[in-house]
């Protein structure tokens, strides 16, 4: 509380000493890759404008924004009717190898790769990475989230991905390995600071093979299907970083549409919705602990078909379920945690989470009285540990460990790198 009202005193002193103060120059210390102009554009500040704190704190609001920066704080010197301003930015290490795992019930994966948060200092972006997960996938992804001075960008990836899928169908389940390739491009548009729009148009084809198992008597040996992809996406990003510690929210909301090309069946359609919040709890600058919650709903054309898009799994959802254990048309779950500081050096953190994790489904062709219905209702609980190196962007080392609070007495362990969302 202190330390808010330090932090008053000092705006009103500097907005009552500026007063009729006129910027003379804005510049960016501590940043390494960045380009200032790249900064700039983010700034409601500018030189020749009278000085104003309460633009000054929306500056460093909008700084900590950005991906590559992990802290901001700004410094003002006053001269005669003139000021300075010098933001002071700490970057995150924004080219970093790609190299995670993860396990739970028998089932291992691998990812490892490259990827590149602030390419060309413009916070462009380029991953590739390289993912075993029952079988091979290849991932390519570049995103240009500003063109120029304008309120456009661009990205396109390519990916080539397979795993192992287990299919449900009304007299049992069978796996199938299943491939994807697909083409995608995208264009964004910035509404404002916070908002923006995400058009998207991708070619893809699916092929799922039966396999050599034994396998549900008459479930199909084979599908091959061409496919195009529509999706129109809302995001919402409100989320201030001070390193681990985060303190806002976010919104994203996909609606998406999907064509068949070679084969006779119907649109499919897609709609879900994503908020996030966070909140610091403790001291202003010497936070102990971070509230994270995480709210998903979503729906689907509702065929009663083996193919429904929403998953139940561990590294999605609920952790300590197991892999893909169950699809449906619909969804809602609430993850929740409290992430307890337990040591906090200048590069190396860690923290101690306590976990829940509850969700529900609607069956295929089922109605909406399925995410009510005691079967569809998964709820895990459990605790974990986050070692996380500071300088680096998502340096997150996360091991779970989530237990069945409803139904059988299952539980299991989740780990990989960043937070869980």
């Amino acid at each position: 509380m202190a330390s808010k009202w330090l932090m008053s005193f000092l705006l009103t002193i500097i907005s009552f000493t500026a007063h009729g103060q006129i910027i003379e120059s804005i510049s960016f210390a501590g940043i390494k890759k960045t380009k200032p102009r790249f900064l700039e554009r983010f700034l409601v500040s500018s030189v020749g404008e009278p000085l104003d704190s309460t633009r000054l704190e929306a500056d460093k609001t909008r700084l900590t924004y950005l991906e590559p920066i992990s802290s901001v704080r700004y410094e003002v010197s006053l001269s005669a009717d003139k000021a300075t301003v010098i933001f002071h930015c700490t970057e995150f290490y924004s080219i970093l190898p790609i190299f995670s795992m993860g396990g739970i019930n028998e089932n291992f994966w691998l990812q490892a790769g490259a990827t590149d948060v602030n390419l060309q200092g413009s916070n462009e972006k380029l991953l590739f990475y390289y993912q075993y997960y029952d079988r091979h996938s290849i991932i390519i992804d570049y995103q240009k989230p500003w063109i120029g001075e304008s309120d456009w960008g661009y990205g396109f990836n390519l990916t080539r991905w397979g795993t192992v899928e287990p299919l449900y169908f009304e007299n049992g389940s069978t796996e199938y390995n299943y491939d994807n390739t697909s083409l995608g491009a995208n264009l964004y548009y910035h509404l404002n600071f916070t908002d923006r729009l995400v058009f998207n148009a991708t070619i893809f084809e699916e092929r799922y093979q039966k396999r050599e198992l034994p396998g549900l008597e008459g479930a199909p040996e084979l599908a091959n299907l061409r496919k195009s992809l529509f999706k129109v996406i809302f995001n919402r990003n409100k989320v201030k970083s001070n390193y681990f510690m985060q303190d806002g929210y976010s919104l994203q909301v996909n609606s998406e549409a999907v064509f068949p090309l070679n084969h006779q069946a119907n649109n499919f359609y897609i709609t879900f919705a994503e908020l996030r919040f966070f909140k610091s709890i403790g001291k202003t600058n010497n936070p102990i602990g971070n509230l994270a919650q995480r709210l998903k709903f979503g729906l689907s054309s509702n065929e009663n078909s083996p193919f429904a898009p929403f998953v139940l799994d561990s590294y999605v959802n609920i952790r300590g379920v197991g892999n893909r254990v169950d699809r449906g048309t619909g969804m809602v779950v609430w993850n929740s945690e409290y992430r307890h500081t337990l040591w906090n050096a200048s590069k190396v953190s860690a923290q101690l989470v306590a976990f829940s994790d509850l969700g529900s489904w609607r069956n295929p062709g089922g109605g909406i009285s399925d995410f009510v219905q005691s079967r569809n209702i998964q709820w895990f609980a459990g605790g974990g540990l986050r070692l996380i190196l500071k300088p680096v962007y998502n340096a997150v080392l996360r091991f779970d460990f989530g237990k069945d609070l409803l139904h059988e007495n299952m539980s299991g362990f989740v780990f990989g790198v960043g937070q869980y969302f």
